[in-house]
């Protein structure tokens, strides 16, 4: 499988200078058999990683922002696009859907559907209330919940259902905008906090979209909605994988523990296992989207029943992502095997649990952590200027 006479070439896009999933993905990706471009900011994480051949930098503006694109998509010529932040598959969304660009750039369109998967369902995964509904409409379990447009709406599913009630933003990832509400008072003060911050947000977009007109200001421009559920005590567990026009190819299931430093935080600690359950909601819900490319579906475990519900998607490289050679089943590997026009392997069921500590999330919580001593520690000791990066970023002083 070492692709000889195929393209093994990948561009990696991202805005998000701060992600870490897409920072660490190269090496997976490059030990896999790819060669990996980026495109992205200056300050970026994924700037740093040696595993990146070539580098475009990322304009501002939304004009020379498609210009730039498009001349890496012609330079690199890449089989096929990752994009590293949900601001960036927004942005590929839009042009790939483009009229305009459809017909100025038709085989980049083209190589951006294939990367991406059917744009009849652009907008599925990533929106919590899109997913949800969508998951309700082909027989999937999921929790109580609604899109709230009034704290009175919010107080009505709070008496409906019973506390906690868990508040979300639409769109989000990594924890961002979700709120757990214990009780009424907890509900009344988190809704006019949130309304507080969108008006003050709202009013930035506005002086932002003066300056910056185009795409990247009507971008910024789309209103926030938020979501009500029901909130269930239970273990969060999260099945990352890697999907190629609407199948998943590899996938590895995982307990997410240790959030720091509150509930709703990036876990410090993941731990495998094998659930078939969630196995089965993530294929059906891949299909059914004609997903193509790297993300995660969260799902909470009943602590009494067992029950699996689906929580959210992040269709986006996740920081578990690349740890495929650690857990069992690797992602990149085999998206490199179908690229080169191979069979991919059989999932692994590993007989043994794999514990990771997470870098940096879990020597931030813990220095000096049993599961960084104990266990497998996801720190990218081999990408130097990275871990500098994450060092100096974070205040991290190794001992």
């Amino acid at each position: 499988m070492d692709g000889s006479g195929f393209n093994k070439r990948v561009l990696v896009v991202t805005r998000e200078p701060r992600a870490l999933g897409i920072a660490k993905l190269p090496r997976a990706l490059a030990r896999a058999g790819f060669s990996v471009a980026a495109l992205r900011r200056d300050n970026s994480f994924v700037a740093r990683t040696r595993y990146v051949s070539k580098h475009y930098a990322s304009p501002t503006n939304s004009v020379r922002l498609v210009a730039t694109l498009i001349y890496a998509l012609r330079d690199w010529d890449p089989v096929l696009v990752i994009p590293g932040d949900l601001w960036s598959l927004k942005y590929l969304h839009h042009v790939a859907t483009s009229r305009l660009y459809q017909l100025l750039f038709p085989q980049a369109v083209e190589l951006l559907r294939y990367s991406l998967g059917c744009p009849e369902f652009y907008g599925e995964l990533d929106s919590k209330i899109r997913l949800q509904q969508l998951a309700t409409k082909i027989g999937i379990s999921t929790l109580p919940g609604c899109e709230v447009h009034s704290i009175d709406d919010a107080l009505t599913f709070g008496k409906t259902n019973g506390y906690p009630v868990v508040l979300k933003k639409d769109h989000g990832s990594g924890g961002a905008g979700v709120w757990i509400c214990k009780d009424k008072h907890s509900l009344l003060d988190t809704y006019a906090e949130i309304q507080k911050k969108q008006k003050r947000a709202s009013v930035l977009r506005t002086l932002r979209s003066c300056y910056k007109r185009g795409l990247l200001g009507h971008i910024g421009k789309v209103p926030v909605r938020i979501a009500i559920q029901k909130y269930v005590e239970g273990e969060p567990v999260a099945c990352n994988f890697v999907a190629l026009e609407g199948r998943i190819l590899a996938s590895n299931t995982v307990f997410k523990r240790l959030p720091h430093p509150a509930p709703t935080s990036p876990c410090c600690v993941i731990e495998s296992l094998q659930h078939d359950q969630i196995d089965s909601i993530s294929k059906a819900l891949i299909k059914q989207t004609e997903f193509s490319g790297f993300g995660a579906f969260d799902f909470i475990v009943d602590g009494k029943s067992g029950q699996a519900y689906l929580l959210e998607c992040n269709p986006v490289p996740t920081s578990v992502s690349h740890l495929g050679d650690v857990l069992g089943n690797d992602l990149c590997a085999a998206l490199f095997a179908v690229i080169c026009g191979n069979q991919t392997r059989e999932r692994v069921v590993s007989p043994q649990k794999v514990v990771v500590a997470m870098f940096p999330h879990e020597v931030r919580r813990d220095p000096n952590s049993r599961y960084i001593k104990d266990y497998y520690h996801d720190i990218p000791v081999d990408d130097p200027a990275l871990l500098e990066a994450l060092k100096s970023h974070y205040g991290i002083i190794l001992q």
